[in-house]
């Protein structure tokens, strides 16, 4: 579940299949490990299975740090919004069971939900085109997620169902929790049962998997692991959140183990018909036919050429990745105790890359020939857009139109890459008609996104000084959809902080706008009242965003 907004290694087993592992795998799948996290800190559980048969195992780092207790094959970990998998398969069980139809409106199975979010049907909640708010969206429920207060199935209903639509259901596609709220409503609804005892009645009970539950179990679980984040570079628990916020939306919690069980027993048909879980993990559709990149609580997507099925979670202090290999019939599980380590999902598409013998390249930061880069700068053209990489302050970054800038760092033979946390790296070549060209490899990719340099990067914007009778004017909280902006004065400059995120530095361009470069977005002041600006909109990809003072 994401709010904007989740030792040694040991080789368990050897497949028998016809499909080989390379001879090289563990050596590799230990280093990728490795890599990602230390032995002495937060970790990772990983096992990754062929055919059904474990080939692969590690378990590394500690499950709780304080206490020094390892992580093992017995931790449970949040599963975060992998949960969204299991509510999907409760509901296409009942849909097996003909006890629901994936057209019905929601108000059929939640006669009070009002308004025109009761007219998106179940097939909208499971595949997020039903248009309704996100409530990890809305500040009022943020603010009491961040008290630790918890909350039941009615209560974070009430957060979302007045709010009016971001679109009409089944017109666009946009990541959506409330909808899984909705799924979990519906499965209590028709099982007379808590959400999470449904899942467990319907789909992980009969399969033995004993170790998945509802994260509101969590005090009661002895090898429940601690979740871990990072401040200013030291590793620390990560805030608290009641578990029963995130509900059928990501609150499971379990074993990387009987992850892997769960998993190669849907995609190997023993918890749903064939054609449910066609649906489950095919891509959809808009109701003007345009294809979405998700399912029912499942993503499908490929690795180097190869077919895969996913998700991948994030909560406080816990990140999570799933992935299928179609053929050869690979499922890998990644799950990590800390929100500030590689992201769990990157570990499970390096590790696919690995097992399918085709890995992505390493890169290893090289000195900056200074000259040699300065050549390569400029502005380069996209079909829409343009992408700039510059230097400053003796870094380099890229930012593409209507994005946030992104630090890269130079691997030599005219190639840069953006971090061990990521599989993006781009080649500047010379073309044949001596242009040069950048090769983007988004996610690793094979094939490249070409651009072409079309001259050097344009002159920012010069700050402008402004009194500091002004800038205590405009600072404060102000309340917006996306959450609570907090705005602080340090000596001429302002920050702005969004939520739990980290605090940025403005630059002043106007007497009212300010640029945060970082993330590509602008903030513009709005009317002064009694000495204080009474709102601020927030323009980012596309978009503006209202905030008022608080």
């Amino acid at each position: 579940m994401s709010r904007h907004f989740l030792a040694a290694s040991l080789l368990a087993g050897v497949s028998t299949a016809s499909w080989a592992l390379p001879a090289d795998f563990k050596a590799n799948a230990d280093k990728i490990v490795a890599m990602a996290s230390t032995p002495d800190g937060p970790g990772y559980a990983v096992v990754i299975t062929e055919n059904g048969k474990t080939v692969y195992r590690n378990e590394r780092g500690f499950a709780n740090i304080e206490s020094k207790v390892p992580i093992s094959p017995a931790t449970s970990f949040r599963f975060a919004s992998i949960t969204k998998q299991f509510t999907a398969a409760a509901i296409m069980k009942l849909v097996d069971q003909g006890k629901i139809s994936l057209d019905d409106p929601v108000t059929k199975y939640l006669p009070d939900y009002p308004g025109p979010g009761g007219a998106a049907t179940v097939r909208q909640l499971l595949n997020h085109t039903s248009g309704i708010m996100p409530y990890t969206q809305i500040p009022s429920w943020v603010a009491k997620a961040d008290s630790g207060a918890s909350a039941t199935t009615q209560s974070l209903i009430d957060e979302f169902k007045a709010v009016p639509l971001q679109f009409k259901p089944g017109e666009q596609y946009s990541y959506n929790n409330s909808g899984y709220v909705l799924l979990g409503a519906i499965l209590e609804k028709l099982t007379g049962k808590s959400w999470d005892e449904a899942i467990v009645s319907t789909v992980t009970g009969p399969l033995g998997l004993k170790s998945i539950m509802a994260g509101v179990h969590e005090p009661e679980v002895k090898a429940m692991a601690v979740g871990y984040t990072d401040e200013e570079g030291k590793t620390l628990p990560a805030p608290a959140i009641h578990m029963s916020n995130p509900h059928a939306a990501g609150a499971l919690i379990g074993t990387a183990d009987d992850l892997v069980r769960w998993g190669n027993a849907l995609h190997g048909g023993k918890v749903l018909s064939p054609a449910s879980y066609a649906l489950m993990t095919s891509a959809q559709k808009l109701k003007n036919g345009e294809s979405i990149p998700y399912g029912f609580g499942l993503a499908p997507s490929d690795v180097r050429g190869r077919k895969t099925i996913g998700h991948n979670g994030n909560i406080h202090g816990f990140a999570t990745g799933s992935m299928y290999v179609v053929e050869p019939k690979i499922f890998i599980v990644v799950l990590g105790n800390s929100d500030a380590m590689v992201d769990a999902s990157t570990l499970a598409t390096r590790l696919a890359a690995v097992a399918v013998g085709d890995p992505f390249p390493e890169f290893t930061a090289r000195p900056v020939d200074k000259q040699a880069v300065t050549a390569l700068l400029g502005s380069y053209a996209l079909p829409v857009g343009e992408r700039l990489f510059f230097e400053r302050g003796g870094k380099l970054y890229t930012r593409r139109s209507g994005g946030g800038e992104r630090e890269v760092f130079p691997a030599g033979d005219d190639r840069f890459f953006y971090g061990s946390d990521g599989l993006t790296w781009f080649a500047v070549r010379t073309g044949t008609d001596g242009k040069k060209v950048m090769e983007m490899h988004h996610d690793g990719a094979s094939q490249a996104e070409l651009s072409t340099w079309a001259g050097p990067v344009p002159a920012e914007k010069a700050a402008v000084v402004l009194p500091v009778d002004l800038l205590d004017s405009y600072a404060g909280s102000y309340s917006s959809p996306i959450g609570n902006f907090l705005i602080t004065r340090s000596e001429g400059t302002l920050s702005v902080k969004l939520g739990n995120q980290p605090l940025i530095a403005l630059k002043a361009v106007s007497m009212t706008e300010f640029e945060v470069a970082q993330v590509g977005a602008k903030l513009t002041f709005g009317r002064i009242i009694a000495g204080k600006a009474q709102t601020m909109t927030l323009d980012q990809n596309g978009q503006s965003i209202e905030a008022k003072r608080q």
